[in-house]
């Protein structure tokens, strides 16, 4: 019988235990928890766990604390993976008859590699062997605990027949539990999906053991990577009730809009917008087997509930050996959710061992060619990042994007509301990202990037454009894929930068080294006759009599003069910034006596025909100074400066 739990307290905690096939395992969480979790015929009659069995093992103080109890058997080292990557505290069954065993060995691999932080072993079987083999038994484990990092773990006997050692066991958990400093988890909600029931009147229920943040009835979730939305009808904790469940609590969780027959374990549920579906990583990988790691070859990689094939290429170094560490990208077969922190584990396909493992360091990739230092450089930084668990700067400076959104940013920092404004200001004042104005930033590690896009740009530019200052600042953007930015300050962003190849020039961007062609002769001849025109402006086809220019050339003249802002275009006419500025005054001046001025009364003052007054006016209205009523015309801010023109 499962034992009576009455609105126990939760604390997130996961018992997994590992070990070798029939050490007595499934037995021994009976034991603690009055649950047996072989629940499938095939494991009743073959004696063995072949997926994850959930049971609450209840504590003093009604205090209930998940176990797992993973399968031992070499065919169902995934389902291993699955449970070791919830994991808080590591229960290592070792059977005292056995020793350690060859699946012991992998399963301590396995458990390195995803960083289960504690360990207690149960020495199982002790009905079976007299004291001196026992003690034997105790100091090979302990030798072994000690070459993998685990000398402080406590090795304590267990029966499960006679039932000497399981207070013990009881008792050590509840300590290490007691012991864990509990933090609120700020981050967006995730959960990878063990099973999927269809239940009747239900409808579709996913269960797990989320990753992060907490869940609530009622709220909205993406189901991945298939990119549906769904909404949470009803949760249970350990088959309790509730209206709210948080990472690292078994939840079995009753979900909308989704059949059972759409889904698939491995997929994942999450918090809405947070996480994407990607078909490449760039990782830190741990080579923990006898052989080379090979670029392009492939590997099952393991990572949460989900299987997946994979081929790895070496980044930096260029060889993994034996016992090495190295950064590589891994491409999948398939669509994989996964993010910045994230464990894994790449197994051979044949023969079917595990070689290594290790995090996600950026879960979008881009690469340049490998002899560019910036590369190193930047995923050097991002594997510093993911060692002092700053997951979201290790995204940042391993990740594809140079620029991003605000909104991106809250996204990819993986925290919610005020946590993700307060992690995206820590990182703008550290100088991880810079403000590029309009709620966007560049990553500036990354800057090389549109510094090398905006290189070959204005080299063809200057080319083609000979006669130019540069490229206008709107244009620069589009040429970085910039849609939303302040280009002036992107612009100055970029001529700051150490050794800038960039300048600013009349208001446009250009390289350094670039100068225009002498100036035009015939530039002063055509202002001049701008000028003469007045606030009546003058049309091109007058203009071309008048300086006897062919249009070709005269569209050359134009194209400087507007650059370095000395004329206003007016429709089909030309106005020299002078007179422009002489009208800007006018409708100011008479804005002081009447809050809206008709269009006569514009026209009147300046001395000008009906036609080219309205073309000032709606000049007017398309630079901001003005806007316009069914009477006339009024000033949008009062307190106006001149603003730029072209």
């Amino acid at each position: 019988m499962s034992p009576i739990i009455k609105t126990p307290e939760m604390p997130p905690v996961i018992v997994g235990t590992a070990g070798h096939v029939d050490h007595g395992k499934t037995s021994l969480v009976k034991l603690l928890t009055g649950c047996d979790t072989d629940r499938l015929k095939e494991e009743k009659e073959r004696g063995m766990s072949i997926n994850l069995g959930f049971a609450p093992c209840l504590l003093p103080g009604n205090r209930v604390v998940g176990m797992v109890d993973v399968p031992g058997h070499i065919d169902f080292i995934r389902n291993m993976v699955a449970g070791a990557a919830s994991i808080d505290i590591l229960l290592l069954v070792i059977a005292a008859d056995d020793g350690i065993m060859p699946q012991t060995i992998e399963h301590m691999q396995i458990i390195r590699l995803l960083k289960a932080p504690r360990l207690v072993v149960a020495l199982t079987k002790t009905d079976l062997v007299d004291a001196e083999i026992l003690q034997a038994a105790k100091e090979e484990i302990e030798i072994f605990l000690m070459e993998n990092g685990y000398g402080d773990a406590p090795v304590i006997p267990v029966s499960n027949t006679t039932l000497e050692g399981i207070s013990d066991i009881r008792k050590e958990l509840e300590r290490i539990v007691n012991s864990i400093e509990f933090m609120e988890d700020r981050r967006a909600f995730r959960m990878n999906i063990e099973r999927i029931f269809q239940l009747k009147g239900f409808g579709t229920v996913v269960s797990g053991i989320p990753l992060s943040g907490k869940l609530n009835a009622g709220e909205e979730l993406d189901i991945l990577p298939i990119m549906k939305k769904t909404v949470v009808r009803t949760i249970q904790n350990y088959k309790h009730g509730t209206d709210r469940t948080a990472a690292g609590i078994c939840s079995a969780i009753n979900i909308r809009h989704a059949d059972a027959s759409e889904l698939s374990r491995g997929m994942t549920i999450a918090a809405p917008g947070y996480f994407k579906p990607t078909k490449q990583i760039i990782a830190k990988l741990i080579n923990i087997g006898k052989t080379e790691i090979k670029s392009s070859s492939e590997y099952k990689f393991h990572s949460g509930t989900s299987e997946l094939s994979a081929k790895i290429t070496m980044i930096e170094p260029l060889k993994s050996l034996p016992g090495s560490t190295a950064i590589c990208r891994v491409r999948f077969s398939d669509l994989a959710v996964l993010a910045a922190g994230d464990s894994f584990v790449l197994r051979r396909l044949s023969p079917s061992v595990t070689v290594g493992g290790g995090s996600v360091i950026a879960a979008s990739v881009l690469l340049e060619k490998r002899s560019s230092p910036s590369l190193k450089e930047r995923l050097e930084a991002a594997e510093k990042a993911l060692i002092e668990g700053d997951f979201f700067r290790s995204e940042l400076l391993g990740g594809a994007n140079f620029a991003y959104a605000r909104d991106e940013l809250v996204k990819l920092s993986r925290f919610t509301g005020e946590y993700a404004v307060a992690a995206i200001n820590e990182k703008i004042k550290s100088g991880i990202l810079i403000d590029i104005g309009m709620a966007s930033y560049l990553v500036a590690i990354l800057m090389y990037r549109p510094v090398e896009m905006l290189g070959r740009a204005l080299n063809l530019f200057h080319r083609n454009n000979p006669n130019s200052h540069g490229m206008d600042l709107e244009s620069v953007l589009r040429v970085v894929k910039i849609n939303v930015a302040d280009p002036a300050k992107f612009a100055s962003v970029l001529t700051s930068l150490k050794d800038s190849p960039f300048k600013i020039s009349s208001g446009r961007l250009a390289l350094r080294s670039f100068s225009p062609k002498a100036d035009n002769p015939m530039k002063e001849k055509v202002l001049s006759v701008i000028r003469s025109a007045g606030a009546n402006c003058i049309a091109v086809g007058n203009l071309l009599k008048e300086t006897g220019l062919e249009e070709k050339e005269l569209k050359i003249v134009i194209g400087i003069l507007a650059q370095e802002k000395s004329i206003v275009t007016i429709g089909n006419h030309y106005m020299c910034i002078e007179s422009f500025a002489e009208c800007m005054e006018i409708m100011k001046r008479l804005a002081s006596q009447k809050e809206i001025v008709p269009v006569p009364d514009f026209k009147n003052a300046a001395g000008m025909g009906r036609n080219i007054a309205v073309e000032i006016l709606e000049k007017f209205d398309a630079i901001g100074f003005t806007l316009r009523c069914p009477e006339g015309r009024k000033l949008k801010n009062k307190s106006s400066a001149n603003p730029g023109v072209r």
